[in-house]
């Protein structure tokens, strides 16, 4: 009666001690697992966030491109129905010579910056891949370093808890004896 007494008190120690060294574990892990997510966050959707949001922009331009094509070719179209025209009138193909040459220069000028910008815009892609892909390499590497020293303090509990309870059984896994 005594021994069970003695082994019932000495079993409630061991997990009320277990339990004073263990209850800090999970909190620091929540906490490394939310201040990854949140580095992960910042460092990495914020840098694929401001890559994107130049394409709005590019998209809007290419459009503009698009519509200055169609009024160059539809003055160009005009010009030439006035110079193939039975009647010529000079003062009205001047004019159009002159909407024509305007909208060339408009068209060309837009073209000309989009045939720069865009293999710009595309081989800036490489740099942001190669800085989001470091980002998570660091941040893994960060993360798992701490989550190995948590992992060290929790085997040094149990090697503690087993030294102090040397008279009890039970197993530590990966505790080399």
């Amino acid at each position: 009666m005594l021994w069970n007494d003695y082994e019932e008190k000495l079993s409630d120690q061991i997990v009320r001690t277990m339990e004073n060294y263990t209850s800090q574990f999970p909190e620091s892990e929540d906490l490394l697992w939310n201040d990854y997510e949140e580095k992960l966050s910042d460092q990495i959707v914020r840098t694929m966030e401001n890559y994107t949001s130049q394409f709005p922009e590019v998209k809007e331009r290419t459009a503009k491109r698009g519509r200055k094509l169609v009024d160059y070719d539809s003055a160009r179209h005009h010009l030439e129905a006035l110079q193939s025209a039975k009647k010529k009138d000079e003062a009205k193909i001047t004019k159009a010579e002159e909407e024509f040459n305007k909208a060339q220069n408009v068209f060309e000028e837009i073209n000309n910056e989009l045939r720069e910008e865009l293999p710009v815009l595309y081989q800036s892609r490489i740099g942001c891949y190669v800085t989001v892909f470091q980002n998570i390499s660091n941040l893994r590497d960060v993360f798992y370093k701490e989550m190995s020293v948590l992992n060290r303090e929790l085997y040094n509990v149990m090697k503690k808890v087993e030294t102090q309870h040397s008279g009890k059984a039970f197993i530590v896994k990966g505790l080399n004896r």
